[in-house]
């Protein structure tokens, strides 16, 4: 496989033309002669093309009746789909020049080409004009998970529920049952990480005995793997006590068990004499009565308190309910157009208590706690308010039922006029007014009429942003701000300024002859804009700065080019012309080290410039079936090789050397590219995937339980494929080495957090960092520290979003 728009920046929208693609099959519809090519250079707008293939299974067998769709990145996500044929064939016409995601699906199985679980990982195809892009695509490698269960006396289970779990893939599997000896057994599920839950009404597990999905062990299924998980129910104990009324009477009321480490809930109703008796699995338990009060007589569920139960044991928990009061919410809306209500008291900032219905008018909330509250209806708060912190609250009194009168604002009217710098009309645009407030979602919508002018009414009073765009929506500008108040009207005018055009031609940066077959992208201005020729036209562009990227397409030797400036005249024309430099490439074939055999398919390369602990968004190259990858055109200067297995390989990520695979970036192989030439790597030994094991101790040599381990070789921006394990109750903890781990966020630039060799701290924070094959040069990439992560305690291991652990 071949990547060809290597060095695009994909984290910003302005650069929309994606990097790392791979070579596909691009077939002529009519012949090109010189002549024809330049009839087709230029401007080509609208502009689609074909996208056909085929989906087969590991075997090569055709997959029937599969979900094949292209998702486009220039134009809104613009989608085309289709079905596979009885050949597994599949083919979308209309498809939007630019670059594309394919996706498919057989309903229980959905990946992106090649072999990705995700949008953000698959490969960027490029659709040019009156050409048929081919992605032929197999079916990621499946395993089977079978196992048994049994309750703690070692007995088989029957019919309880298993559900699986599969990552990173998406995967739809109906659950199984098991039989009379416990037993149950998927098939078909892609290789990866798997997590299980058995049911067994009305107690559950979680695969290794985990009462929640966060603290489950995440088993690693290979590819062709039967892999057997065995499982038995959680030893139970007693929930048990007597609850009382204010007076001291048997109070008749749930009693509602909640799970403080998993989301379990168990529920039991009181007697006549007072008295509930709940079994419930080992663990931490939180317990509300009446709906509303949480022992020991809290409002909130984080208040309450926390009663530890061991197997076997009975733990007492008495109670007496408090007095409450009631709140009768009374809503006049008028004529506001407010119809569907949800209702909902808050306290301390969490929902207490919500109640659903369709011009519901009034409600009672009853049993309240005594105290004070927010009372909200769909995202109103009263009274009358989209802003949380501007609510009005209101108290309970025991014993009383308070009624709360909330009439909804009076709606309101905006207007303006849009003229032109000269003073006349701007006839024709569109306005759209959306809240400014935090968290609010309300957008209005008109258009100016001949005179420039435009209204809006039944508008909430707030503040608005106001933005015009044209009738295609090409270009859009900032209206202004304006806020109305209740029941009355405000205008805000605007100037709309005429967007110009720009005339963008690539050139040799040596020779200055023409360079043909690219595709440009301009800041603010979404769609990318391909030519066969030297030049092409992008019309519609704000007045002003911007910048452009230049891309070039498939096959092309030539490095494309990030922001750069031009500034586009009013209603006029700007020319920009972009010197291009030639890169290199670099091929390489994946070989397992122990037997020599190929590596297959998905097998990716990634060109680092040594000391910059990261790597590109994309992989440089994708070994194609026979083991084999060569890369696109790269920047002259020194890399260094990290090799990424696809997920669920047993193969484990590395750095490359001749003689083998290493985890020491110092210890990595360095290898040239220079312009025009294609270096060769020759064989690149995949070693076997390991793992790290070890035990996690508190300041007291106590082991601790639940605390997230991490292993790393550097990032991999966009991913997050580092192994992760969870210690178990004994503190040990174990994770499968070689893998890379981080996560990088792909707006703007990615988010890097590295490792590697040993360095001072300073030098090991997380990073901000610029693709290095996005530069020309082999230059020390551009970053901005960002803060550290804060630490997390035992209680709070979880390690948020692109974190790095450990």
């Amino acid at each position: 496989m071949d990547p060809d728009l290597a060095g695009f920046d994909t984290g910003m929208l302005k650069r929309l033309l994606s990097a790392g693609l791979l070579a596909v099959g691009l077939i002529l519809v009519v012949p090109v002669t010189p002549a024809s090519a330049a009839q087709i250079s230029g401007p080509l707008e609208p502009q689609t093309g074909t996208v056909r293939g085929v989906f087969t299974d590991r075997s090569g067998n055709p997959i029937v009746h599969a979900s094949v769709s292209t998702s486009s990145l220039t134009y809104n996500q613009w989608q085309r789909s289709a079905y596979t044929d009885a050949q597994g064939r599949y083919e979308m016409h209309d498809v939007p020049a630019g670059p594309v995601t394919v996706y498919f699906s057989d309903d229980t199985i959905s990946q992106y080409a090649p072999g990705k679980p995700n949008a953000d990982e698959a490969q960027r195809y490029t659709v040019v004009p009156g050409l048929a892009t081919v992605v032929d695509e197999r079916q990621v490698p499946t395993g089977t998970v079978q196992g048994r269960l049994t309750d703690q006396a070692g007995d088989p289970v029957a019919q309880a529920s298993v559900y699986i779990d599969a990552k990173p893939y998406r995967y739809r599997a109906p659950g199984a049952t098991t039989d009379a000896d416990g037993r149950y057994s998927f098939t078909g599920v892609p290789a990866g990480e798997v997590t299980l839950q058995f049911v067994k009404f009305p107690f559950r597990v979680w695969a290794h005995q985990e009462h929640g999905q966060a603290t489950a062990k995440k088993y690693t299924l290979r590819p062709n793997q039967t892999l057997t998980v065995d499982e038995s129910l959680l030893p139970t104990g007693t929930l048990t006590g007597l609850i009382t009324d204010a007076e001291g009477n048997p109070a008749q009321t749930s009693v509602v068990a909640h799970e403080v480490d998993g989301d379990g809930a168990y529920n039991t109703y009181t007697g006549a004499d007072g008295w509930f008796s709940l079994t419930v699995p080992a663990g931490r338990w939180r317990v509300e009565l009446n709906v509303r009060q949480w022992v020991p007589g809290k409002i909130d569920e984080a208040e309450g308190r926390i009663f530890r139960v061991a197997a076997g044991q009975s733990v007492e928990v008495n109670e007496s309910l408090r007095p409450t009061g009631a709140l009768r919410v009374e809503l006049r809306t008028g004529s506001s157009g407010v119809s569907q209500h949800s209702f909902a008291l808050w306290h301390g900032g969490t929902k207490v208590a919500f109640v659903n219905g369709t011009n519901v008018g009034s409600r009672t909330f009853e049993n309240i706690l005594p105290g004070d509250y927010l009372f909200s209806y769909d995202e109103y708060f009263a009274p009358g308010t989209l802003r949380m912190e501007n609510a009005v609250p209101v108290k309970v009194r025991p014993g009383l039922t308070r009624t709360l009168e909330v009439t909804h604002p009076a709606r309101s009217t905006l207007s303006g006029r849009v003229t032109l710098p000269t003073g006349e009309p701007a006839p024709g645009l569109n306005v759209q007014a959306d809240v400014i407030a935090d968290g609010a979602h309300q957008r209005h919508t008109a258009q100016t009429g001949t005179d420039g002018e435009w209204q809006m009414t039944g508008v909430f009073p707030e503040s608005y942003r106001i933005t015009l765009s044209n009738s295609s929506r090409e270009l859009s500008q900032d209206g202004g701000e304006v806020t109305v108040a209740a029941g009355g009207s405000a205008s805000v005018d605007s100037t709309w300024h005429t967007g110009g055009s720009l005339t963008v031609t690539a050139v040799d940066a040596t020779t200055g002859a023409p360079v043909s077959n690219y595709c440009v992208a301009v800041v603010e201005k979404f769609g990318g804009f391909c030519t066969q020729g030297s030049t092409v036209t992008v019309a519609g562009l704000a007045a002003g700065p911007t910048l452009v990227t230049l891309n070039m397409l498939s096959g092309s030797d030539y490095l494309g080019k990030n922001d750069v400036p031009v500034t586009i005249p009013a209603g006029g024309q700007a020319t920009l012309t972009i010197p291009v430099e030639i890169g290199g490439r670099f091929n390489a074939r994946a070989v397992n080290r122990a037997t020599g055999t190929t590596a297959g398919g998905s097998v990716c390369f990634y060109a680092v410039i040594p000391g910059t602990g990261g790597t590109s968004e994309r992989a440089s190259a994708c070994t194609n079936n026979q083991g084999t990858g060569t890369s696109g055109a790269l920047a002259p200067g020194t890399y260094q090789l990290f090799v990424k297995p696809p997920d669920g390989s047993a193969y484990g990520a590395q750095w490359f050397t001749p003689a083998g695979g290493t985890g020491d970036q110092r210890q990595a192989a360095k290898f040239k590219i220079k312009a025009g030439k294609t270096t060769r790597l020759g064989t690149i030994l995949l070693d076997p995937a390991g793992s790290v094991t070890g035990v996690v101790r508190d300041a007291n040599g106590q082991p601790v339980e639940h605390v997230e381990v991490g292993v790393t070789a550097f990032e991999i921006p966009g991913r997050n494929s580092s192994p992760r394990a969870r210690t178990k109750r004994a503190g040990t903890r174990s994770g499968t080495s070689g893998r890379t781990r981080g996560r990088c966020s792909s707006h703007r630039s990615p988010i890097c957090r590295d490792s590697g060799p040993a360095r001072p701290a300073t030098a090991s924070r997380p990073r901000l960092c610029q693709s290095p094959a996005a530069r020309p040069a082999p230059t020390t990439p551009r970053c901005r520290r960002v803060p550290r992560s804060p630490a997390r305690s035992p209680s709070h291991p979880a390690t948020p979003p692109g974190a790095a652990a450990g």
